[in-house]
């Protein structure tokens, strides 16, 4: 599932710049593109994540804790899914 979210958004947004640009109407395209590039950034990030956890299982990889900045997180999330 969470992988699935942002690959509907870089597939939904992708939609509406092409159908943004056969209308003629740009205006909104640039922040379109933003938002793909911020899904698409993020589905990397989540299979990049899967493949961590494989490392860690195998003992590959070490794990280093530190604070993260929540509301960031949930804001980027937000802007993912809101429209």
């Amino acid at each position: 599932h969470e992988l699935r979210t942002p690959l509907n958004a870089v597939i939904g947004y992708s939609e509406i710049v092409e159908e943004d640009l056969a209308s003629g109407n740009t205006a909104t395209c640039r922040n379109d593109l933003t938002r793909i590039r911020a899904a698409a950034n993020h589905l990397l990030s989540l299979i990049n994540e899967v493949l961590d956890l494989s490392r860690i299982e195998a003992g590959k990889l070490e794990l280093d804790l530190r604070d993260m900045p929540v509301d960031e997180v949930l804001g980027a999330a937000l802007e993912t899914v809101r429209p």
